[in-house]
C-alpha cells in the first residue's frame, strides 16, 4: 500500500512538472514572438 502511494505521488509530481515545463515553453515562445 505504501509503495502504491509513493508511485501515485511520483506520477502526480511528474505530471505536474511536465505541465510546468509546457507552461514555461509556451510563455517563452510568446515572449519571443512579442519581441
Amino acid at each position: 500500500m505504501v509503495h502504491e502511494h509513493n508511485f501515485l505521488a511520483s506520477f502526480t509530481l511528474a505530471k505536474f512538472q511536465g505541465f510546468g515545463v509546457e507552461l514555461i515553453n509556451s510563455f517563452y515562445i510568446n515572449f519571443k514572438i512579442m519581441i
